[in-house]
């Protein structure tokens, strides 16, 4: 296939519409608790008030998995070295393209005995294993026995897995009080005033072989790769970064509706949020003003000024080592 002796490379899915099909397991649970008091009581002059506290609690923790190949073993399988009894292995080579070189042989030949190698076209697949494509229900004429790989070879390509294990909690405590200071013909004066308070935490647990800073190089366990071949082991599935994150919210906010006579209407509002790195407040002062043309109309002149000044945090965002999916270079022949 190289003729010359240049080098060619392959990039993308090794199996394309072939199998062995692959079945992984995703699990997610969610926890909820929930707690509330409310109550009246005689405040500001005697005056009636009502408070209201609550308290809660949620977790949510599951999975996100991917089926994976190591780019070393299809670089062993491109030189005839592949399959779960072969022997050979890799040695890390930062001087080579493919990041990598064979290990000693051990006595093996390529393609012979329990080595063998890997054909990643067409003509090693009789029939399609994806549903609704070509070849599913008739063989490929172009299909050749004595090139298909063995269901072993296949296996052992196709066996890896990359899995995240994440939790989210949040804790929320809050308390509101409400009451009237004053009411007559001429002033109408409510209140509202509360304080909040929340918990933000996020963590991320991939498995070893899926964790960037366990295996961050093409090889496995090796680390001496440069900077730009740092996209992990595998030949299309994107490796993850362990994450520990958490956020502290305080959060303040009040109301004041007044009826000045029949006819205006004003509100003053206010929510101020204090955050780890950050804090944002909002206000607003409303105007209404009423006049009566009959019993069943009325004409309302509203005016509203308003203002927000506010910045999140971006404490939960963690930093993506790479894109979903990344596409290394497999140096597939080639001096190894």
């Amino acid at each position: 296939a190289c003729q010359g002796g240049e080098n060619w490379y392959f990039n993308g899915r090794p199996f394309g519409n072939s199998g062995p099909g692959r079945m992984l397991s995703r699990q997610s649970s969610t926890l909820r608790l929930a707690a509330s008091a409310n109550g009246d009581f005689k405040a500001f002059g005697g005056r009636d008030a009502h408070f209201d506290m609550g308290l809660s609690y949620s977790r949510t923790s599951g999975n996100y998995n991917l089926p994976g190949v190591y780019i070393e073993r299809l670089f062993l399988g491109f030189r005839g070295f592949g399959g779960p009894d072969c022997g050979v292995g890799v040695e890390a080579d930062p001087t080579s393209l493919a990041g990598m070189r064979l290990g000693p042989l051990n006595g093996q030949v390529a393609g012979q005995g329990n080595c063998e190698y890997y054909n990643p076209f067409g003509n090693a697949i009789e029939f399609s294993d994806q549903p609704g494509v070509v070849f599913t229900d008739s063989p490929n004429p172009d299909y050749r026995p004595d090139l298909a790989n063995s269901p072993e070879l296949r296996q052992w390509l196709a066996n890896q897995e990359v899995d995240l294990q994440s939790t989210a909690d949040m804790l929320v405590a809050e308390a509101t009080l409400t009451g009237t200071w004053t009411e007559n013909v001429w002033l109408d004066a409510s209140y509202a005033a509360g304080y909040q308070f929340r918990k933000l935490g996020a963590t991320g647990d991939p498995n070893d072989p899926g964790d960037v800073t366990i295996n961050p190089c093409p090889v496995p366990g090796d680390k001496g790769c440069s900077e730009e071949d740092k996209f992990g082991p595998y030949a299309f599935t994107n490796v993850n970064r362990p994450y520990s994150e958490d956020q502290t919210v305080h959060r303040f906010f009040g109301e004041i509706p007044l009826s000045l006579g029949e006819r205006v209407d004003v509100q003053l509002a206010a929510n101020y949020e204090f955050h780890d790195v950050a804090s944002s407040f909002d206000r607003l002062l409303r105007i209404m003003r009423v006049s009566r043309w009959s019993q069943r109309q009325a004409l309302k002149r509203l005016s509203t000024i308003g203002a927000t000044i506010s910045a999140m945090s971006s404490a939960l965002c963690p930093t993506v080592p790479l894109p979903a999916f990344t596409h290394p270079r497999i140096s597939a022949c080639g001096t190894p």
